[in-house]
């Protein structure tokens, strides 16, 4: 059975794809003006007939008119009308040229002239082909275009073996340049899927979502900005404890069953992809920050279901692999800067601010109040965040003691949940 496509990178591939669609189609019109010129001064000077100069004149007219709009749509990025005007090109350029080769073909016959013509008609037809993306409506298009032609010449063009070759020849090269064109496409798919897997290992699924939307402004897209977040950090307890009797190979295990499962929980609670995630060992760090569309109070409550969620899959992990055995989770609310940053070699997405610590130094809460109401898994939110969380979320609190302090925390109530609780069960 064939695993489903992941419809995140099915559209990555989609827009490197059409980005390299238009890159190609710019590229086309930039080399087809000058080249213009040239062939229309060759045509003129090799002409076999005062007649063919008109015809010859008119074409690369016609054509340095469609180069130059169909170059102005590529940079414009307005993908579609550059490859159409791409496909009007081949389509007049193999017309003319199979019109001038006939008419020289009833003009003066057969000659080494009319063979290198026709040798250029079939190589310009197969590079026009292999250059641009063919799309049914296209194809079908350029080959009634090339069957009228034949259709018209057999009245007028000499019937000599040469000329044979060439209703050979040039059917072969559209074969060949649609199919090399189609090869390459799916080349192209391939290889951005494979490096769409690599990406998705250590990138943003916003970020990626951004270079779908634009694939050459992925950075720009993600520069460090200031922005609303909420801040994940979540701790195994006594890991150095628990995983002493294990084998490396069972704490990879262990360790590869949790954050896959954080995985699939991250992209179930925040379907916008407006998170990253990161972690060292057993300590787990995400943040969630805003998009457009989402308030403050939706991001929150997502976090904490999370959060939740992570709490209450502990225990299906621990049965399976002997730990966690607990943790803890903080969550803080507030404004971080938030981008890729690193050097130059090495860049990832993270947080900077005092929001981002604050996490940590919630999670760390945790220890105080097992101390004070018994060994649970528990989330501890900021005040801030409590706020706005809704009624179906029972948010309990804690007066800190006189004994009892959290670094770098100046409040004197911490605000906790405990998803695992009958009584506190959290609503869907």
């Amino acid at each position: 059975m064939t695993a489903p496509q992941d419809p995140r990178g099915e559209q990555l591939a989609k827009a490197w794809q059409n980005a390299l669609d238009l890159e190609h189609s710019r590229n086309v019109f930039v080399m087809s003006l000058p080249f213009q010129v040239v062939q229309a001064a060759v045509y003129y000077i090799f002409r076999a007939d005062g007649r063919m100069v008109g015809p010859i004149m008119l074409c690369a007219a016609v054509m340095t008119v469609v180069n130059l709009v169909g170059l102005r749509a590529a940079r414009r990025g307005r993908r579609v009308a550059a490859l159409n005007w791409a496909w009007t090109g081949a389509i007049i350029n193999t017309a003319s040229n199979l019109g001038n080769l006939y008419a020289l073909w009833h003009l003066v016959g057969v000659s080494y002239l009319i063979v290198a013509y026709g040798v250029w008609t079939a190589l310009s037809t197969l590079l026009s082909l292999s250059v641009n993306p063919p799309s049914a409506p296209h194809v079908r298009v350029y080959v009634a275009t090339c069957a009228l032609l034949y259709a018209l010449a057999f009245a007028f063009a000499p019937r000599e073996m040469v000329v044979g070759v060439w209703f050979v020849l040039l059917p072969f090269c559209v074969a060949t340049g649609a199919g090399w064109t189609k090869f390459a496409r799916r080349q192209t798919h391939q290889k951005a899927m494979q490096e769409y897997e690599r990406l998705r290992a250590v990138t943003p699924p916003a970020i990626i979502d951004a270079m779908i939307k634009d694939p050459k402004g992925e950075h720009a897209a993600f520069r460090p900005t200031l922005r609303q977040t909420v801040c994940i950090c979540s701790d195994w307890r006594g890991y150095q404890k628990m995983t002493a009797g294990m084998s490396d190979g069972e704490v990879v295990a262990a360790l590869e069953h949790y954050y896959n499962a954080i995985d699939r929980m991250l992209e179930a609670s925040f379907p916008r992809g407006n998170y990253f995630s990161d972690w060292i060992a057993d300590e787990l760090f995400v943040v969630v920050f805003e998009v457009e569309g989402v308030t403050d109070a939706e991001m929150a409550a997502q976090a904490t279901a999370f959060a939740a969620d992570v709490v209450q899959a502990r225990q299906s992990i621990a049965e399976r692999h002997g730990v966690p055995l607990a943790l803890d989770i903080g969550l803080s609310f507030g404004a971080a800067s938030v981008g890729i940053m690193g050097s130059d070699r090495h860049r990832k997405a993270t947080a900077l601010g005092e929001t981002p610590g604050r996490a940590r130094r919630l999670q760390t809460a945790g220890k105080l109040l097992r101390a004070a109401y018994g060994d649970h898994d528990r989330v501890v939110v900021e005040h801030t965040l409590a706020e706005l969380l809704p009624d179906a979320m029972p948010v309990r609190t804690h007066t800190l003691g006189a004994a009892e302090t959290v670094q770098d925390i100046a409040a004197k109530t911490l605000h906790f949940l405990e998803p695992t609780a009958p009584a506190l069960k959290i609503a869907a």
